[in-house]
């Protein structure tokens, strides 16, 4: 991912600025990060996070260990079963209005 981000802006590097190989990799992470690098770092981030938080949500799911930090409670409430779900008794008889 890195790679294909510092490469993005390469061939327009190379076909305005005249760059060789190296200056132009240069050239095109400093535009990159410049332009897009904080928005960049706070995705990674976010991510990362959501990715750990799916892991301790797998781990309590399989064996029912709360890992990372997080305790049961914390696991139990990260999914909540809505009101009305499939399991849940008709509100209403068919045909009524």
């Amino acid at each position: 991912m890195a790679w294909s981000l510092v490469t993005f802006l390469a061939v327009p590097v190379i076909a305005i600025e005249g760059t060789g190989p190296f200056e132009t990799l240069k050239r095109s992470a400093s535009l990159f990060k410049s332009r897009w690098g904080q928005q960049i770092t706070g995705n990674i981030a976010i991510g990362g996070a959501v990715f750990l938080f799916g892991v301790a949500l797998y781990r309590y799911a399989l064996d029912g260990e709360a890992v990372g930090g997080f305790s049961a409670e914390d696991m139990e409430s990260a999914v909540k079963i809505k009101k009305g779900g499939r399991n849940a008794p008709p509100t209403a008889t068919p045909g009524t209005v």
